[in-house]
Parts: C-alpha cells; sequence; structure tokens
C-alpha cells in the first residue's frame, strides 16, 4: 500500500517566501555478599552446565568501588543501558516541529472500521451516488476542487478493507472520509491562492518547477520505496489503481508547501512564553506530572528445571554472582549464563513500577537494598536470582524545572495553532467558497 501522507519535508522545502521568491526571479567498596556459602547447598565448586569460560584477568578490579554504585560501571556503558529516554516517561511531553507544522493532519483519519473501536460509531452522511473522478466538489474562488483530488488517498485509506467488507460499507466510508477530508483541501487551497495572489505572473512557474524537482529529488525515491517499485512507471501505475498519479502528487505537494510557507510568514514562529504563564500550566495540570514509585534493575536468573537437581540450580547463580564480584561486568554475565526472560538484552529491566511484579521477594530487593550493590540469591516459584539497582525514583510531583522545557513547547504550540487557526478564519471570510454540502448534496 503506498502512503500518501507526505514524509516530513526535506529541509531544502523550508525556505523563507523571500528566498524561493528569489530563487524564482534570478534564476552519554561497599560489603557485597559472598556467595561461596550457599547455606546449606553444596559447595560451589563450579556448574555442572557448560559456559564458555571468562578469565578474570580480563575485567577491571573492583577493590575502591565507591557505595552504591554498579562495579566497573559497565553496565551503564552498555547500549542498553542507555534506552530510556524523556519520551517514555509517565508524563506530559511535547514535541515542537515547527509552526504549523503538517497543519493537515489526514494521518488520523481513520474509517470508521476503525473508530467503531475507538471513539464510536460516527454517522454517516446521507447516502448519494458514488463518486465519480471528474466530479465537482468545491469552488475556491475561480478553482475547482474535484472528487478525484481525494479519491486517491480515500481509497487508499480503504484498501485494507477491500474483501473485508461489503462494497455498500465500502462506499459509506468512501462518502464519510470525503466530508472530513474536504475542508482541509479547502483550507491548503485558500493558503496556496494567497501566495499566488502576491506573485509576479512570471514568478509562479520557476516557483513550481523548483518544488517539482524537489518532489522528484526527496519525495519521489521515498513513495518508490513504500510501493516497492523500482520506477516511477511501475510507482505511477501502482498510483492510478487507487485513482491519483504521479503528477497529481507532484501538484498536491507544491500547493500544500507554498501554503505552508504563507502560514510561517504570517504566524510567530516561537511565540514568547512567560514564566509566570509556565508555572501556571504546571500548577493547573499537577495531577499530570505526579509519577509513582518505580526502579530501574538488572537481573542474574536460574530456573531450576533446567537443572538435574535444586542444588545443581543454586551452584549455578551462586557462580554467576561470584563472576560478578570478581570484576567481570554484570551484562556480559546476563547474556552468557543467565536464563532470565531479559538475558538477551544483559539482564536490564527498565522502569519497573512498584506492585507490578508477581515475584514478591524480587520487588522487596529492589524497592529496599541499596542501589549498586548485588543482592543475596532470592529463590522464586520457578528458579533462583540474583538482583542489582540501578536507579530508583520514590513516588512524587516531577519538579517545575525538570519540566520547564517541555512546558514551554508545549505552550508555544498552543499559541501557534491559536494564530494559525485565527489567520485561516481571516482568509475564509474573505474567500467566495462553494461545496456540494452546501447544496443539500451531502
Amino acid at each position: 500500500m503506498i502512503a500518501l501522507n507526505w514524509p516530513k519535508l526535506h529541509r531544502s522545502t523550508r525556505l523563507p517566501l523571500a528566498v524561493l521568491l528569489a530563487c524564482a526571479l534570478s534564476n552519554f567498596a561497599v560489603a557485597q555478599p559472598q556467595y561461596p556459602s550457599t547455606g546449606g547447598y553444596p559447595s560451589t565448586t563450579g556448574p555442572r552446565y557448560q559456559q564458555r569460560p571468562a578469565p578474570v584477568a580480563n575485567y577491571p578490579s573492583t577493590e575502591g568501588a565507591r557505595a552504591n554504585q554498579p562495579y566497573n560501571n559497565q553496565p551503564y556503558n552498555e547500549p542498553y543501558g542507555r534506552a530510556y529516554h524523556e519520551t517514555q516517561r509517565g508524563y506530559p511531553t511535547t514535541e515542537s516541529l515547527g509552526p504549523y507544522n503538517d497543519y493537515q493532519q489526514r494521518n488520523e483519519l481513520l474509517p470508521n472500521f476503525e473508530q467503531d473501536r475507538r471513539v464510536g460509531r460516527q454517522p454517516a452522511p446521507p447516502q448519494r451516488e458514488p463518486f465519480q473522478p471528474a466530479k465537482q466538489i468545491a469552488i475556491v474562488r475561480t478553482d475547482s476542487i474535484l472528487a478525484g483530488d481525494l479519491l486517491g488517498e480515500i481509497n487508499q485509506m480503504l484498501a485494507p478493507y477491500q474483501g473485508k467488507a461489503t462494497e455498500e460499507q465500502l462506499e459509506e466510508q468512501r462518502q464519510l472520509l470525503m466530508q472530513k477530508l474536504l475542508p482541509q483541501t479547502i483550507q491548503t487551497k485558500i493558503l496556496y491562492q494567497e501566495l499566488v495572489a502576491t506573485l509576479p505572473p512570471e514568478a509562479l512557474p520557476q516557483i513550481q518547477n523548483k518544488l517539482a524537482n524537489e518532489f522528484d529529488e526527496k519525495q519521489l525515491p521515498v513513495l518508490m520505496e513504500r510501493a516497492k517499485v523500482n520506477s516511477p512507471a511501475e510507482l505511477d501505475a501502482e498510483l492510478r489503481k487507487f485513482g491519483t498519479s504521479i503528477d497529481k502528487q507532484r501538484r498536491q505537494f507544491s500547493e500544500q508547501v507554498l501554503a505552508r510557507e504563507v502560514v510561517r510568514q504570517n504566524v510567530e514562529t516561537e511565540p514568547a512564553v512567560s514564566h509566570q504563564e509556565m508555572l501556571q500550566y504546571y500548577q493547573q495540570n499537577a495531577a499530570d506530572y505526579e509519577r509513582p514509585a518505580r526502579v530501574r534493575w538488572e537481573e542474574l536468573a536460574v530456573r531450576i528445571d533446567e537443572f538435574p537437581s535444586k542444588a545443581e540450580a543454586y551452584r549455578a547463580i551462586a557462580n554467576m554472582g561470584n563472576r560478578v564480584l570478581r570484576g567481570a561486568a554484570f551484562s556480559r554475565v546476563a547474556r552468557e549464563q543467565s536464563q532470565g526472560f531479559t538475558a538477551d538484552n544483559g539482564g536490564w529491566h527498565d522502569w519497573t513500577l512498584k506492585n507490578s511484579l508477581k515475584a514478591k521477594d524480587i520487588e522487596r530487593a529492589i524497592y529496599e537494598m541499596p542501589a549498586g550493590q548485588l543482592s543475596n540469591i532470592i529463590e522464586s516459584d520457578w528458579g533462583f536470582h540474583i538482583v542489582r539497582v540501578l536507579d530508583r525514583e520514590d513516588a512524587g510531583r516531577v519538579p517545575f524545572f525538570q519540566e520547564q522545557v517541555r512546558i514551554k513547547a508545549k505552550l508555544q504550540k498552543e499559541k501557534r495553532d491559536s494564530q494559525v487557526e485565527e489567520y485561516v478564519a481571516k482568509l475564509k471570510a474573505r474567500t467566495r467558497v462553494w461545496t456540494i454540502y452546501d447544496d443539500g448534496e451531502g
């Protein structure tokens, strides 16, 4: 299926209007438990299962390790130790992708087959005859918008449901999507016309030619890759199956870029946000910044049912713990010998909420023991475990200073969106627009 939603525009298309016109006109030692003391189990002279030897000489000494720090800090240097990002937090994050970025958020529009499960079934428009590509569905000033301008995208949205829904159901969704997409298409057309009205007649073809080249160089290869075709001709053939074409995509791309540029020229890129505004938002949305207690940790584990006896399993986990005590990296020991669920990831567990683990002895250990220390051997329903806490946060509210940057970005986006709505509303107020729905046909 060919994704017709545009990928992020290449930086070269994000040129100020003045540059576009110029181009057109100018050509990242705490005492530890000693595992040889097996508490009644046989001596840990060595496990009886196959393992790769790890000479102690290959690992840094742990003498002098500071309290509450992992030995030789190796787990933090492994890639998985950096897998936690701010965007994984349980509190709001804001992404600022630029003013009025991708104002046509058509990827959020789904046929009712999906919305039935998410937000409840939406009413379909009154039944009407199927849209023909050449049917005029809107006029913006003197420019016509045809059903064919939208059918390609709509048919692509409905393609996954072919054979799963009746033709009547598909047509109902097609008409519903047409009614949803048309206002956005009209908005783009209004903005595009606003730019055209400010250009000398000879400039527009040159700008369009520049954007057409940009489409061919940057966007066309992406569409070909998504369609899994090897040439523009093959892509065009695939697009025509949905009722669109490369030429139509190229024209729509050009209009969207220019419409976006008009907005950038008339809306503040970074609206001012005061400290008081950010603090007020933080206080008004305090519940959003409450976080539960959580811990990030690592684990060595053996399954008792994988050994001839429980004693053998105990020897194996003791051997692993002693390797770490002698200086081996926890992550390496986990990958080589552990049988836990996260062994392949070096035994690493991402943020774990309190009361979320079935093994309560393990949960008690990771929430009570000091960070950086190896635990005693813990027995669970299915095996033996050694854990170590990497990081732990108590329940509480995220401080304002930690969220200040994200709050500022969110408020800036809200202000930009408000300015955009106001600007577009002014343009619409002085633009003659007709749609088939105005006549009661839809």
